[in-house]
């Protein structure tokens, strides 16, 4: 089970390498494809870490002054992963619940992350949802 340093440090790598840029968000396993297809576009305003819980903050980018518009909230569980990889414009291998990477003003694929793409691939977590207005 990852402790919380490792989540910790997830959330500073997504916020060094996504904070501020719209992503393109997909679910290519399926289980998390409705929410993932309504965050498309939007901007990752931060990732935060509370103990052994990740939190993703999103905001439409036309907006930067108000509060977060969706939140997911991940937990890895005993065997979930939180990989940053090379983008390689393909579908990602392996039971991938939560896929980002960056796109540009137009939509199109970010090759300029620290010179090569990246994209973060979440596998097998514990817990991946969208927190509701309500909560």
């Amino acid at each position: 089970m990852p402790e919380g340093h490792v989540i910790h440090r997830l959330a500073a790598q997504l916020n060094q390498l996504f904070a501020g840029h719209a992503l393109r968000v997909s679910s290519p396993q399926g289980r998390f494809a409705e929410e993932a297809g309504a965050l498309t576009g939007d901007m990752l305003d931060r990732a935060e870490a509370w103990g052994k819980h990740l939190f993703l903050s999103f905001g439409n980018p036309r907006n930067p002054h108000r509060r977060a518009d969706h939140i997911i909230h991940i937990h890895l569980g005993l065997i979930g992963t939180l990989a940053i990889e090379p983008f390689t414009g393909s579908q990602p291998r392996g039971q991938v619940r939560l896929h980002l990477h960056r796109i540009d003003a137009e939509g199109g694929e970010d090759m300029c992350t620290w010179g090569n793409a990246v994209e973060a691939n979440l596998r097998g977590p514990q817990w991946c949802r969208l927190i509701t207005d309500e909560e």
